[in-house]
């Protein structure tokens, strides 16, 4: 498989593909680059109350070493970090998934080997050193258009994914504990509210920053 930033497949195996006529494809690079800067901007917020609420992790933090959370995303018109993605779809897998998926795999950006339990070790160990209670991992996937596919087969059949380890604090689980627990579609809901630049809840309120 070309692992360059410049080629424009995301499927592994894939031959590159002719382009159409006046059509721009985007490169392994560009969606890369997207996909980082989304997830700067969400972490913190978005992703991490996600994986709380649809890890169930109020109820068993101990799941977030044995699962996480996958995302597949459509990338928009927009150029503001915060809505650069569109929700496709939400899932959460088996941590041997990812660690299968990830298997004599080097990562896009600098080709060194990729370990997302290393990662998860790594992170959850120096996060427990400022306090928190551990880390979980969320998997952000961009879709090309026309392409809805299942959360767990993008993440096997789709080359360019992120991966990052979240930090999981006392200061959500004390305030997500009072709150009942509601359906998957719920959170749904408000993660796609929270990436089309609304704050996360049921019903769309544009996003304030403070």
């Amino acid at each position: 498989m070309d692992n360059s930033s410049n080629y424009a497949g995301v499927y592994f195996g894939e031959k590159p593909p002719k382009s159409k006529k006046g059509e721009i494809r985007r490169t392994r690079g560009q969606i890369l680059t997207d996909l980082q800067a989304y997830a700067q901007i969400h972490n913190g917020d978005t992703l991490t109350v996600s994986a709380w609420h649809l890890l169930e992790l109020t109820k068993d933090i101990s799941r977030a070493r044995t699962h996480f959370l996958t995302l597949t995303l459509r990338r928009t018109a927009s150029s503001n970090p915060r809505t650069l993605y569109s929700l496709v779809d939400a899932e959460v897998l088996p941590f041997s998934m990812l660690e299968a998926v990830y298997a004599n795999r080097a990562s896009l950006s600098d080709l060194t080997p990729v370990s997302p339990r290393a990662m998860l070790d790594q992170d959850e160990a120096e996060r427990k050193r400022e306090g928190a209670l551990g880390s979980v991992m969320v998997v952000s996937i961009e879709l090309p258009k026309g392409d809805n596919r299942p959360p767990r087969d993008a993440l096997t059949l789709v080359s360019v994914h992120i991966i990052q380890p979240l930090g999981l604090f006392k200061v959500h689980k004390d305030k997500l504990s009072t709150i009942p627990t509601l359906p998957k579609e719920f959170y749904i809901q408000c993660l796609k509210n929270s990436l089309d630049g609304g704050v996360y809840a049921m019903k769309f309120h544009p996003f304030t920053p403070f």
